[in-house]
């Protein structure tokens, strides 16, 4: 079973109701689609919610409430504090992906490695270490000769 297939496994049959798109980005080669990234989140007042309790995040509310109560209101102070745990975890999430799924990460990790083993993306065959071996090798190629090569 592809990973594909099991992302389908593991989200909610339905959540029209509970998800909000928060980012999408489309990218076209040829003038066609070609791969699109998108952000969902489920819930997304329980999800906010369950990162504002967090203890850190509490010791900083009050912090900045502290701080600057005075120039703004209260309310209007814990709306922008909201958004800004709320992106903090995306920044934090996005370079986790980026971490995982760029080509250095892939090297010191095992799901680009299953991506490219995964039968619905890239069918690989090789072992591993072979893997990893010629994906370091085209990397340095490109950033080393190529790139001097294009520019």
């Amino acid at each position: 079973m592809g990973l594909l297939s099991k992302l389908k496994e593991i989200l909610p049959k339905s959540t029209k109701n509970s998800s909000y798109l928060i980012f999408k980005e489309i990218i076209t080669a040829g003038g066609e689609d070609v791969l699109v990234i998108s952000i969902y989140t489920l819930n997304f007042k329980k999800a906010l919610n369950k990162l504002l309790e967090d203890q850190y995040a509490q010791i900083l509310w009050n912090d900045i409430k502290e701080k600057y109560r005075k120039k703004l209101d209260e309310q209007k102070l814990y709306k922008v504090f909201e958004f800004f745990i709320f992106a903090l975890y995306m920044e934090t999430l996005l370079e986790d992906i980026k971490r995982e799924l760029s080509v250095l990460g892939s090297l010191s990790n095992e799901r680009g490695y299953f991506l490219y083993r995964d039968p619905e993306l890239f069918n690989g065959d090789l072992d591993e270490e072979t893997f990893k071996k010629f994906l370091e090798k085209i990397w340095n190629y490109f950033y080393n000769e190529f790139y001097k090569k294009i520019h």
